[in-house]
């Protein structure tokens, strides 16, 4: 016998009208030889609670089974147990199906459990970590991250495929691994935000990747996969247009670019190596930008405004 928990949250668009119904299966923890053995009748208890808008939480005690005896292939039945506080489903097996029991409603619902009630119910809510996903930045990725936990590691999952969860439970094989992972430094993070600049892509592709953070605490994953579209290559059309109000120096640099904007207000500086690979961009307002994290080498710049294009090249040493 099982006995399962089910959550759901709240979708993107408000409507709750899918919070009422959910679904369920029947399978043992284990490979596929052991687990997945249809023939074999099994059971599982539903108890539930869910949340209301307000914050408060109550007892499920009323379900209402989607029941199609005359089509299926495997044995069913919805029944509530002999004390009346849980629900109980029956599946699998050849044979008829027991006959749809209508609504059923717990005879003796169960109360709230203690760790729904008073301080109890905080911890449902309070994660390993807390951050969440903003909108990238060329190909540098950016997160919020108001709470790391004790001694976290950072890594980010990303490829041109989209990848699940990495598999964590050391006997099993049960996940898709991600094309590529990188630990990101803690350094990466200027007043909460955090910045993954992914580097070697493949121009104009689409991406998915996801953020994990491992803590003392525990394991906690960005919720949703996200994705973006890599950005193009510095082209040999980018160095035919220019816009001369623009200076920049100190060059060779070490740390802080300087520029002039002219009668400009605002620049987007895109930086590229010199393969001409997109590596950040950075919209600049206050006439400087700090690139010391950036390796010595060569790269080149891309300054753009409202007035045109110029390129420059930088020598970082």
């Amino acid at each position: 016998m099982e006995t399962l928990w089910f959550w759901k949250k709240i979708n993107n668009n408000g409507s709750l009208n899918y919070l009422s119904t959910t679904g369920g299966f029947l399978e043992i923890v284990g490979p596929p030889n052991v687990a997945r053995t249809g023939h074999r009748t099994r059971t599982i208890e539903y108890q539930g609670w869910r949340m209301q808008n307000n914050g408060s939480w109550d007892t499920i005690n009323e379900l209402n089974p989607a029941y199609n005896s005359a089509t299926s292939l495997s044995y069913k039945e919805w029944t509530q147990n002999n004390n009346g506080n849980k629900f109980i489903f029956k599946s699998g097996g050849f044979k008829d199906s027991a006959p749809n029991p209508g609504i059923i409603q717990l005879n003796n619902p169960p109360a709230l459990p203690f760790f729904l009630q008073n301080n109890y119910v905080n911890q449902l809510y309070n994660m390993p970590a807390d951050f969440n996903t903003l909108s990238p930045d060329g190909n540098v990725l950016k997160f919020n991250i108001p709470k790391l936990g004790t001694n976290p590691e950072i890594k980010i999952f990303y490829g041109t495929e989209y990848g699940l969860t990495e598999g964590i439970h050391e006997n099993y094989v049960i996940d898709t691994i991600w094309q590529e992972e990188q630990t990101v430094p803690l350094s990466s993070i200027n007043s909460g935000i955090l910045s993954v600049p992914l580097t070697n892509l493949t121009p104009n592709i689409e991406y998915f990747y996801r953020l994990r953070i491992k803590n003392d605490e525990g394991i906690t994953w960005s919720f949703d996969t996200e994705s973006f579209i890599s950005e193009t290559s510095l082209t040999v059309n980018d160095f035919m247009q220019t816009e001369d109000q623009l200076v920049v120096y100190p060059n060779p640099v070490n740390s802080i670019l300087n520029f002039e904007f002219g009668q400009l207000n605002a620049v987007e500086v895109k930086i590229y190596n010199s393969n001409g690979q997109f590596i950040l961009s950075q919209v600049v307002k206050n006439s400087k930008i700090n690139i010391h994290n950036l390796k010595n080498g060569i790269y080149y710049l891309k300054l753009i405004s409202s007035e045109g294009i110029k390129i420059v090249k930088v020598v970082k040493e």
